[in-house]
């Protein structure tokens, strides 16, 4: 999953409440760890201040402020229903590999215009589609 978030432009970072220790079975490079929930949040904000736009994937309470702090919260069903409530999307699968897929599913359904069949063109009231597909293997 870190291989095709980086190739479809994402820097990963791990924010964890654990040790630096245990995160690294993660295998991610950037670590950042023994954070509060609001230590969190504040790194988010600091992103977004920086003219990034990040995207927060979580699923326990001390997740949830970072989760509503991101340009956009992605929750597990695992997860607390406080951190499902604070999120914008809540993925329906265990697996965290389907994050790309995701991320690539969402952004060509909002490039996909919009044909209404008795017209024949592009709608002038509607000119995107959000649509939904099952996730990989399931």
């Amino acid at each position: 999953a870190l291989a095709a978030l980086e190739r479809i432009g994402f820097t990963v970072e791990v924010l964890t409440g654990d040790r630096a220790e245990r995160a690294a079975i993660t295998n991610v490079p950037a670590i950042r760890a023994n954070l509060l929930p609001h230590d969190k949040q504040l790194h988010i904000e600091s992103l977004k201040s920086q003219g990034f736009r990040p995207l927060m994937v979580g699923d326990g309470t001390n997740d949830a402020s970072a989760l509503a702090s991101a340009h956009v919260g992605v929750a597990l069903t695992s997860g607390t229903d406080l951190a499902i409530g604070a999120a914008d999307v809540t993925l329906h699968h265990g697996d965290l590999r389907v994050i790309p897929w995701a991320i690539e599913e969402s952004r060509a359904a909002v490039d996909r215009p919009v044909v209404l069949p008795h017209m024949g063109k592009r709608s002038p009231i509607c000119g995107r589609v959000y649509g939904s597909r099952s996730l990989p293997g399931t």
